[in-house]
């Protein structure tokens, strides 16, 4: 099963509303923790033990 965004373009569109200037300050730093979070080493490792079931 395949999900509806691949993790690269989910992670590029953190990356980009990260960096607007149009957005709040708490909202870009909302976005970067967001990014942070998906780039981790825990959530990636447990993302793959998710697929194994």
């Amino acid at each position: 099963m395949q999900s509806g965004i691949p993790m690269a373009a989910l992670a590029q569109h953190f990356r980009d509303a990260s960096e607007d200037s149009t957005k709040e300050g708490r909202e870009r730093a909302k976005f970067q923790g967001l990014l942070s979070k998906l780039c981790s080493i825990n959530f990636l490792k447990n993302l793959a033990l998710m697929a194994m079931f």
